[in-house]
């Protein structure tokens, strides 16, 4: 379920998403899961491009309120459904090319020496790929520098964890 949100895995009734390492993990866990830093060459000149389109609005609200005062460009729109059955988009993108520097910046910053960093990022990543059932949390992904960092900071937690890959 999409609504248990891992920002409060630790503790309800105390919230950790108040700190800069914190933040800054869960922009980074947000990009790599769900975002995307982009760069285009065209006839005309280069697009940048720094986003997250998501179906949940939390989610989106987070990454933004996270970043609104860092990215000069960042706005918020909605993407209505295009076909039966798709669910409506929300939309956290800037095409400024100092909004692009920063994030590839603050990308290459992992700090998975502070706690607060690795919650973040792991609450990003759970918020872009995660679910939540039966009190079984599953974080699902391809990108095997991305699973070696939820490794790291599931051991660093002493998180006990088992690992599935698909066979297809």
């Amino acid at each position: 379920n999409k609504n248990q949100k891992i920002r409060y895995f630790i503790n309800k009734d105390k919230e950790f998403y108040d700190t800069e390492e914190y933040k800054k993990g869960y922009v980074i866990g947000s990009i790599e899961g769900d975002g995307y830093i982009s760069f285009r060459k065209n006839s005309k000149g280069t697009d940048y491009g720094v986003g997250l389109e998501v179906t949940d609005q939390e989610f989106r609200d987070t990454f933004y309120s996270f970043l609104k005062d860092k990215l000069i460009g960042l706005k918020l729109r909605e993407r209505q459904p295009k076909y039966p059955g798709s669910k409506r988009e929300y939309i956290a993108k800037s095409s400024y090319r100092k909004d692009h520097d920063y994030m590839l910046k603050l990308a290459k910053y992992k700090n998975f020496t502070n706690k607060e960093w690795c919650r973040g990022y792991l609450a990003g990543m759970f918020d872009s790929e995660g679910e939540a059932n039966k009190g079984c949390i599953r974080i699902s992904n391809k990108n095997e520098e991305i699973i070696n960092n939820i490794k790291t900071i599931l051991q660093k937690f002493d998180f006990k964890w088992g690992e599935y890959v698909r066979r297809d």
